[in-house]
């Protein structure tokens, strides 16, 4: 299994803590990550942008689509709205992605707040296994 740390704004990061949205998207012009790389089982990290991580979950189901046609699309908009909790403007801005992923998320559990450093602007990171992203002030890193 693998770690993953998901940078998301405080809206969006709210409405999973509330329980509101139980399903994380994202969604690209070009294969990028999470595309085909997260899997049932992997425990995501969710960091509030320019913030702490605050809260940790599970995956319970994946999927990946990759959209050719607006029909598509539309269709992946009526069917998911609803647990995506996105705003109209993060669907007008995806209706040109092609690859997708949708991630169902477990019980999301909160966490002591917790740096890690990172100085780009990716919002999504597959930690490796050295856990060498663990923060060295924290006494132990995650279960697995």
């Amino acid at each position: 299994m693998n770690e993953h740390l998901v940078i998301l704004q405080p809206g969006y990061l709210n409405l999973i803590i509330a329980g509101k949205k139980d399903v994380e998207c994202r969604a690209s012009r070009f294969k990028r990550i999470p595309y085909l790389r997260v899997r049932r089982g992997d425990r995501l990290w969710f960091k509030r942008s320019s913030g702490f991580v605050i809260c940790t979950s599970r995956v319970v189901w994946v999927k990946d689509f990759h959209i050719t046609q607006r029909q598509e699309f539309d269709a992946l908009r009526a069917h998911w709205e609803d647990r995506i909790q996105a705003e109209d403007s993060f669907w007008r801005a995806a209706s040109a992605k092609r690859y997708w992923t949708l991630l169902g998320l477990g019980r999301v559990r909160r966490c002591e707040h917790f740096s890690v450093e990172k100085r780009d602007r990716r919002g999504w990171v597959v930690l490796d296994s050295s856990e060498e992203w663990w923060p060295a002030d924290r006494p132990e890193p995650p279960r697995r």
